[in-house]
């Protein structure tokens, strides 16, 4: 984490914890964390990046990934993916790894 800003380092390498799993229902990706039985709904791109998570990654791997998948310009991808990965390891469902 960046202690300045309070956003994931660009450098931090992050993965999903085993104790969560996704599922398709109706069209829509379902992550449930099975710690506590709290269930959240992804959007594609909450989903797309969730996918790259089984795995330790870097956060501007995922970055660089995103925007080229999504075409979108990569300073805007950059907030939101820092944010979408902020919440996620806000609510426990990744771990950062130094």
């Amino acid at each position: 984490m960046d202690d300045a800003t309070g956003g994931l380092d660009g450098d931090a390498t992050v993965v999903a914890i085993a104790e969560a799993i996704t599922s398709t229902v109706g069209g829509e990706t379902v992550l449930l964390n099975l710690d506590d039985g709290t269930y959240y709904g992804l959007n594609d791109v909450g989903a797309h990046l969730w996918d790259h998570l089984d795995e330790p990654t870097t956060v501007t791997t995922l970055e660089r990934e995103t925007a080229t998948a999504f075409g979108v310009d990569r300073e805007t991808c950059r907030a939101d993916v820092q944010a979408f990965l902020t919440e996620l390891h806000d609510r426990g469902l990744i771990e950062v790894q130094s």
